[in-house]
């Protein structure tokens, strides 16, 4: 937007001609009115995130998210009573599982359609 308006006062600076002239300050104008309505709404914006952080439910939510999850490298979350469940779990005993299902002819592709 600041280079446009500049190229826009700049052109009507060198500008011989007064509807040439007139064009590039109403130009000039439009882009000075898109700035202020684009300030106003990024201030707006910005004042509504700060009401948001500061209001008692999101510190609510944030105390739960803590309380009851974990957020990895990825930024993903994940339950801490699903990494305790899987923690209690050795590696052994899921083969050991899943060699009973495989015994037992539980088959987990059932179902799905053969070209996957």
């Amino acid at each position: 937007m600041k280079r446009n308006y500049r190229i826009a006062t700049a052109k009507q600076a060198r500008s011989t001609d007064s509807k040439r002239a007139a064009t590039h300050q109403a130009r000039a104008a439009a882009i000075q009115r898109h700035q202020t309505r684009y300030n106003n709404e990024v201030s707006m914006a910005q004042f509504e995130v700060d009401w948001l952080r500061n209001s008692p439910a999101f510190h609510q939510a944030m105390e739960f998210l803590e309380a009851n999850w974990v957020k990895t490298r990825k930024g993903d979350y994940v339950s801490k009573k699903d990494l305790n469940d899987d923690a209690g779990t050795t590696f052994e005993d899921l083969l050991s599982s899943m060699k009973l299902e495989e015994k037992d002819g539980v088959d987990l592709d059932a179902g799905l359609p053969s070209n996957l």
